[in-house]
């Protein structure tokens, strides 16, 4: 499959994080035709993937669930429970009956169900500790678009429904508090509707180098796409009130053989929102963001093993975000034992600001450290434990402890 591979076209970062813990196993996986090395669970049944990859049909199919509980803070001890199924379908054109070189066709969908610890428990925490809950429980199209590469993928554009804080901003979602799993400007921007809500948008990147490209973007600000009424709805969302503009820079860099991805981007709309300290409506908004992922280790001995640290920060709008700037740094240890090279330690720490108009409030300071366990090259289990310090950035709120449990089962 070619989402296996890392090759997809869809910049997701739901994606990003499967393909990642997968991609150890991809050549092995097509060698052996065990539930034990193959790259997902069904295999081949009937030749039905290998007979649709000859025509340019790849699918996608997984299933993460988190499990949480809070060993201190909140209101009371709970334990919740979410989960998601995605299911997408990227069609290769120009291995269809239409030859259109350089053309694609992607749509997806996701299915969440579950409980949100921190209402359950009355955390008080900013963003979720279990970040798949996130739009509550419904079933959603996430895309429906079509792409086109041109001038030898110099030039690659995409138009439909699509979601945005993918296409910007792409870090994983490997780890379950949601202040490290990307998309960030999404969570503290109104108007700004995140993965798995979608909208209509347009999005061309440039790449003037194999290492440095251009991505723009604009998007259609629809309230009534988070209505979950509408989820499954294609036409007749309601009116539009008026768009998003972003634009991203990117520069992949080498140091020394080692690989760093370098972004920054900037975004705005025209719509706005209320003025945090006076209420009154704004009539526009903007924000940047700066993410830097870099290695700073890698095995001779196997280039799987390395270790990655990550940086980055977002700034909203200081006179509508209540939550005005989000810091993080972390470090990814790809295989931490030669005898499992493709297991996974995660660890983050971040700073959630809210607006300095906000009285008495102050900063959130959440943390996370997990262990993934590929059991199987489809199987991944991951034990986590995040910190909370300032719940809300109230200093009054007890700190919060959460233990969690994530899955992924890939199809």
């Amino acid at each position: 499959m070619k989402f296996l591979k890392c090759k997809a076209k869809l910049s997701m970062a739901v994606l990003l994080s499967v393909c990642s813990m997968n991609t150890v196993f991809a050549d092995e996986a097509e060698k052996a035709d065990s539930i034990f090395t193959r790259s997902n669970l069904l295999g081949d049944p009937f030749g039905i993937r290998s007979n649709l990859k000859k025509r340019g049909v790849d699918l996608n199919l997984f299933y993460v669930n988190q499990a949480a509980t809070n060993l201190d803070g909140g209101e009371s001890t709970e334990v919740v429970y979410s989960d998601m199924f995605f299911l997408g379908a990227d069609f290769d054109l120009e291995k269809s009956a239409l030859n259109l070189k350089g053309g694609s066709f992607h749509i997806t969908f996701t299915n969440r169900n579950g409980e949100n610890l921190v209402a359950e428990a009355e955390l008080g925490t900013n963003l979720l500790v279990n970040e798949v809950f996130g739009q509550g429980s419904v079933t959603r199209l996430n895309h429906f678009f079509y792409e086109q590469d041109l001038f030898n993928d110099a030039l690659t554009i995409k138009l439909g429904r699509v979601n945005g804080s993918f296409d910007f901003f792409p870090f994983s979602c490997n780890f379950q508090n949601l202040t490290f799993c990307s998309a960030i400007p999404s969570y503290i921007t109104p108007n700004y509707t995140p993965f798995p809500g979608h909208t209509w948008g347009a999005i061309a990147t440039v790449r003037p180098t194999d290492n440095i490209y251009v991505k723009t973007g604009i998007f259609e600000i629809n309230e009534e796409f988070d209505d979950q009424d509408n989820g499954l709805r294609f036409f007749g969302i309601g009116q539009g009130e008026g768009s998003r503009s972003q634009i991203e820079a990117g520069y992949t860099a080498n140091l020394g053989g080692l690989k760093g991805t370098y972004r920054v981007g900037f975004f705005s709309d025209n719509v706005g929102a209320a003025n945090v300290e006076t209420g009154e409506d704004e009539s526009s908004l903007s924000g940047y963001y700066i993410l830097a992922e870099q290695d700073v280790w890698q095995s001779k001995e196997n280039s799987n093993r390395k270790v990655t640290v990550f940086a980055s920060l977002t700034q909203g709008d200081e006179d509508v975000a209540a939550l005005e700037q989000v810091a993080e740094i972390g470090a990814f240890i790809k295989g931490p034992f030669a005898a499992r090279p493709q297991d996974e330690i995660g660890i983050a720490f971040g700073r959630i600001d809210a607006n300095d108009r906000l009285d008495g409030l102050g900063a959130e300071y959440p943390s996370e450290i997990y262990y993934a366990y590929k059991a199987t090259p489809a199987i991944t289990i991951q034990p986590n434990l995040q910190y909370i310090r300032d719940p809300g950035g109230n200093s009054s709120n007890d700190d919060v402890v959460v233990l969690g449990l994530k899955t992924v089962l890939v199809f």
